[in-house]
This record gives C-alpha cells, sequence and structure tokens, in this order.
C-alpha cells in the first residue's frame, strides 16, 4: 500500500464522504487513491485557501468533518485562513498536506 492509499483508507474508517482540495507533485499518491474509491467525493478548487474554507462551510453545514487537502511549503500555509477560522468557531477541520521525500527533490545530497 502507498502512503495516498493508507491516508484515503484512514479517511474512509473515520467516516468521511468529502475532500476538498487541489493536486500538485506533492499530493498526486493522494490523488491516485482517491481516483480509486466512490466513498469519497473530492472537489477541486483553484488556491488553497478556498480549500479550508469550503471545508469549515462543508463541516458546519453538514455536522461532519471537512477536510482540505493541499500541497506542501506555501499551499499549506494559504491554507491557513481557513483553518484559523474553523479553530476560532471550533469547528472541525482537518488539513492534510503532501511532502516530497528528500531523494525525489535533490535534497539527499
Amino acid at each position: 500500500m502507498t502512503g495516498g492509499e493508507i491516508l484515503i483508507e484512514c479517511l474512509k474508517a473515520q467516516g468521511v464522504r468529502c475532500l476538498v482540495g487541489m493536486p500538485g507533485v506533492q499530493n498526486i499518491h493522494v490523488y491516485d487513491a482517491l481516483s480509486r474509491t466512490d466513498e469519497i467525493k473530492h472537489y477541486l478548487i483553484r488556491n488553497e485557501q478556498t480549500s479550508t474554507l469550503v471545508a469549515s462551510g462543508y463541516a458546519r453545514a453538514s455536522g461532519e468533518p471537512g477536510v482540505a487537502l493541499t500541497v506542501s511549503g506555501p499551499g499549506a500555509s494559504n491554507a491557513a485562513t481557513g483553518i484559523g477560522d474553523a479553530y476560532a468557531d471550533c469547528v472541525p477541520v482537518l488539513l492534510v498536506t503532501g511532502g516530497t521525500a528528500a531523494s525525489l527533490d535533490g535534497r539527499d545530497r
């Protein structure tokens, strides 16, 4: 199993039915796994800030946790506004960010 498959299986085990996010090189394995399940609906967004704001809105409207998926680094920091908003109002939102193995990005040298 890949890390992406493990993540998707864990989300399904927790009853997650909705994921909001934007694919990138750091999280493509998650999207590969997500494409092979019908149990989690994906909503594609155009920027990371929107992912957490939509996840927060979903959680408020549905009573279920909202889940946002972004790339690491700037993607995660751009998502901070929605996370801060959800935190301030005690809304359950999970932010998952991708990471790149050092051997893939040249930092292992």
